[in-house]
């Protein structure tokens, strides 16, 4: 079975450019999703590390106006995002439990 996603920690706005932003992520630790809201008009490239991360534009894309839910490694702290160039993206991010 299938749970709904239910969030557990404060969400977190990244502002992602042409140079790598990133943001430490609260929530429940291990086993946990993360939710990501690209409210931005551009693709936005992120990547998810134990330390903070350089994103870069070869990383997971999230389309512009998308949700996605992701099961984050269980040793994720950061979430890392890069824009193209010239481009920029506003990213929330959630954790939680569930899809």
């Amino acid at each position: 079975m299938t749970l709904p996603f239910i969030p557990s920690g404060a969400t977190k706005s990244l502002s992602a450019s042409g140079t790598s932003a990133s943001v430490a992520l609260t929530g429940p630790g291990r086993s946990a999703s993360v939710r990501i809201v690209n409210a931005g008009p551009n693709t936005a490239f992120i990547r998810f590390t134990a330390t903070t991360p350089t994103a870069v534009t070869t990383d997971m894309p999230i389309l512009p106006g998308t949700v996605e839910i992701f099961d984050m490694p269980e040793s994720a702290a950061y979430l890392g995002a890069i824009c193209a160039s010239g481009k920029t993206a506003t990213l929330y991010a959630t954790t939680g439990q569930g899809v």
